[in-house]
This record gives structure tokens, sequence and C-alpha cells, in this order.
């Protein structure tokens, strides 16, 4: 019950004690050189109270650096002042001023800036400076002849080296340390944890995230190490290829802006799971159930699919048959169902809105587009057939079309889809500067620039017609342009083409536009770009 009682007396009392230590540490320097000041005349007594006014203005003004300046001053001064009656003992009055210089250090301590070289401990740029003027005021002592100013400023000096070599040793083998998990996603997903950093041994210290991962954000980009444990928030979202260890670059600063280090801290492992083998897995549990029940399946969507296929269903009510499984649960006869007991399925007669085409591209090339391409692949024909839509399938390469399936529906999609992913090429990184546009965007600015007579109007003008030739004989010749030329009398209602977006850009701008033109609902989804 005692201890208990004295606890929160000991918080209680522990804060009052604590700024009745810091207003003495302050308010000692300037008092103390204005007494001795006093029996040293006039002139000594107005020096002093105008360093004590420079000294009042630099607190209050909240500016570090001018700060701790004055406060060495101060400090500096104290001891010789005093230096006629305690002769060689003065420098001891510069003891008791040390908690203001400290005081001031630490204000301007989260201002402090690490070097370059700094992967070991060293000092930071704002404690070099610092020390110069220790050595500049040495030389001043030198020149004066002054033993007490030389001992006042090798004692304050020798107190800073102290101070900096214990901060030194306790960031030697690094002092901020984080236990990393391992985590499971998939790549391009975004992950958001919370991870425990343990900051007991850099207590005081002011820590900076100066760099990270790719992808890869923290927070608090800054903080003050003034509890045993910090939380670190990370975003992060992996590609493929990207590290599966998350680690950051910490500047660790001491609590007096002496001494920095950059020290590599791991926060998180990563177990990256392909998006192609998550759908694949999805898509293959729809094959081998047949159904929805499936979590992963309902998981794997695509919105491409869902934003293109907007009017899902027929407009007028044929018939009724028996269930057959791969059937989308929305067409369930709910009333045939239970007269019957047993599933009943109703059947439309089809629109536009249920029929379209999935274009895809095998030319990618790298891992991480690879993996995009087969995930949206499959998810967009998983979705395809989980909504009852009619679909064909073309793909086609730089080389040529390899095949245009037969509409296909249900779990004969999702088998098609699976057997065409499995023919992934790789080929050459194409490089884009500007956006991919069509015949029909050369053909608008040669348009514009009719009527525009100068000289560089003639000159642009037959560029953009050397294009125009370039990109008509590109896109008449791409497989793609068959393609689509083929699937758009067929009256489907869209078209989704999935690419990296390389040797095919141009033809596709160009017939997606002629597509819309006619009513079809059209989107390129590009597996080369950001996620």
């Amino acid at each position: 019950m005692v201890s208990s009682n004295a606890e929160p007396a000991r918080e209680g009392i522990w804060p009052f004690a604590h700024g009745a230590v810091s207003l003495v540490t302050l308010v000692y320097p300037p008092v103390a050189l204005v007494v001795a000041a006093v029996f040293h005349g006039t002139g000594a007594t107005a020096a002093a109270l105008l360093l004590t006014g420079i000294y009042g203005v630099a607190w209050a003004a909240r500016w570090p650096a001018m700060r701790v300046v004055v406060s060495i001053v101060v400090a500096l001064v104290l001891p010789h002042s005093a230096a006629d009656w305690l002769n060689l003992y003065a420098p001891i009055l510069v003891v008791p001023a040390l908690g203001c210089v400290d005081v001031a250090l630490r204000g301007r301590a989260s201002l402090a800036t690490a070097r370059q070289t700094s992967r070991t401990p060293a000092l930071t740029q704002e404690a070099l400076p610092l020390f110069v003027l220790f050595f500049a005021l040495l030389l001043v002592a030198a020149f004066l002849q002054s033993a007490v100013l030389a001992l006042s400023v090798v004692l304050m000096a020798g107190w800073c080296v102290a101070m900096a070599g214990r901060a030194a040793l306790r960031m030697r083998h690094g002092i901020l340390h984080v236990t990393a998990e391992t985590r499971s996603l998939g790549a391009g997903k975004r992950l958001s944890v919370q991870v425990l950093a343990d900051t007991s041994r850099c207590h005081g210290c002011h820590v900076y995230v100066e760099g990270v991962d790719p992808q890869t954000r923290v927070a608090p980009h800054e903080f003050t190490c003034d509890t045993p444990t910090r939380t670190l928030q990370v975003d992060v979202s992996p590609a493929l290829s990207g590290p599966t260890e998350i680690g950051g670059t910490f500047v660790v600063v001491d609590g007096r802006g002496l001494v920095a280090v950059r020290q590599r801290v791991e926060l998180l492992r990563l177990d990256v799971v392909p998006r192609a083998r998550m759908a694949t897995k999805a898509a293959q549990l729809y094959l081998e159930g047949g159904g929805q029940g499936s979590a992963l399946v309902g998981e794997t969507t695509s919105g491409a699919v869902q934003q293109l296929a907007v009017a899902f269903g027929g407009v007028e009510y044929v018939t009724s048959r028996v269930y057959v499984p791969g059937d989308s649960v929305r067409l369930l006869d709910w009333k045939h169902t239970a007269k019957l007991q047993h599933l009943v399925v109703r059947e439309f007669e089809e629109d536009r809105g249920s029929s379209g085409v999935l274009a895809f591209n095998r030319i990618v090339s790298d891992a991480d587009q690879a993996d995009r391409a087969v995930s949206e692949l499959v998810s967009a024909a998983l979705t395809a057939a989980r909504m009852g839509l009619s679909v064909r399938i073309a793909d086609y390469s730089d080389g040529g079309m390899s095949g245009l399936s037969p509409r296909l529906r249900g779990r004969d999609l999702v088998r098609s889809a699976l057997e065409v992913s499995s023919h992934i090429e790789y080929g050459p990184r194409h490089l884009r500067f500007l956006r991919v546009h069509g015949v029909q965007d050369v053909r608008g600015a040669l348009a514009r620039l009719r009527g525009l007579e100068t000289g560089s109007g003639s000159k642009l003008r037959e560029i953009l017609e050397l294009e125009e030739e370039a990109l008509r004989t590109a896109v008449q010749e791409h497989p793609l342009t068959a393609v689509l030329r083929r699937v758009a009398s067929e009256g489907v209602g869209w078209v989704l083409v999935i690419s990296s977006v390389g040797h095919d850009g141009a033809a596709a701008a160009t017939g997606l536009r002629r597509l819309q033109q006619v009513g079809v609902r059209t989107l390129l989804l590009d597996v080369g770009g950001r996620p």
C-alpha cells in the first residue's frame, strides 16, 4: 500500500524538480556574471549587463545556434571575471554553466544533420564548427596569455568530447533495433502494418527516416526516442521482383546533436505471392467445384470486366433448364427450383452487353509484366464466367495471331484462359516517353495544321505526314488489327485488350477508337505501366 501511494507522489514531484533544475541552469551564468562584474567597476558592469541582455534575447528568440554560441561565451567570460580572486581556480565556475550549454545543445540537436560518411558514428555537420570554435578560443587564449581562459576552454571542450565519445560508444553497434516479422501478401497488394522498434538504447536521441526501399513508406518520418519502444507504420506495395526484406536507412543523432550514425534497419520480411499464382489457384478451384463457394474465387474479380459488362442478362426471358455446374447463381429460378426440388436456371435472350472479347498480348519484358498479364487474363475470364458472359479469347504477339476462340462460357472459358496464359513470351522492353496514340490522333493534328502556311508549320506537317504513313502501315499489318476488325462485325458488346503496350500500341489505340465509334465499349489494360 505504501509503495503504490509513493509512486504517484514521485511522479508528481519529478516534473517540478526537473523544471526547477532547468531554471537554475539557465539563470546561473548571467546572474553570476553580473555579480562578479559589479566588483570591477562601471565599465565591467555595463559590459556584463549587455552580455546578459544578449543572452536573454538569444533564449527568447528561439534561435538554437545563437543560444549555443551565447551560452558558451557567457560561460567562458564568467571565470575570467573572477580570475582576480580565484586565480587558476576560476575555471571551476564553468562547471555549473555546463548545464546551460547542455540545454542549448539539446535544443539544437533536432536540427543536426549527419555527414555523408557516417555509416560509423561520426560528428555531425553542426558539431564540427563547435570544435573549430573551441580551437579558435584556445588560440585567442594563447595570444592573450590567459591561462584562466585556456583552462576554461579546455574544460568545456573536454566535456563536449566526453559527451560525444560516450554517444559514439553507444552507437557503435547500432542502437535502433526492430524484430522483423514475416508477412505474406500478393504482389502489387498494399500492406499496412505496425512495427515495434526498440529505442531503449537510444533514449533522448533523434531519429530520421532518410530512405526506405522503393514502394515503401514509413511514418513518422522523424521522432525523438523518449520512450523505450516506438511504433512505426510501414506501408509497402511490393513488386514480384522487388526485395523480400523491407528495410530503411535511419539517421540517429544523439541528444546533444554532436554525433550521428546511419543505420540500416530491417523492418519487415515479405513472402510475396505472385498475382498469377493466386488467380490460377482461384480458377482451378472454380473448375474443380464448378461453383461460387470458394472465398478465393469470390475475391478474384476483374474490375475491368465488371466495368465493361454493365448490362448483364438478356432483355427477354426464354425458358428454364436444369442447373449445370458453372452456371451463375444469379440465373437460378427459385420458383421452379422449389417446385421441382432440384436446381433450375433461367435462360434469357442474349444481348450485346453479355458478349465480349478478351485480346491478350503474349509478349512481356520481365517477370512483373508476365505476372500481372496472366493475373489480369485469368481474373477477367473467371469474372466473365461467374457473370455468365459469352466471351471469345484472342491471343497474339508481334509475329502474328495464335488463334481466336469460339464463344465460351463458364468453365470452358476459364480453361481456355489458363491455356492461353501458359504461352507467355519474353521480348525487348519498349521505352515510352509519350502517350500511345493512333492514326486518328495524327490525322487530327494534320487537320489542324492545314491552314498554317509558316515555315515551321510546313516542316511539322511533313513530319506528321511521314508519321501517319508509318503508323498506318504498322497498324494495317499488325495481328491485333485483324482481331479487332473481325470481332467488330460480330456485334459484340465490349472488348478488353490486355497488353504491355509495346509493339501493339498504335494498333490498339487505332482499333479501339474505331470500335468506340460504333458503340462498342473498350478498355486497354496496360500491364507494362504502374499498377
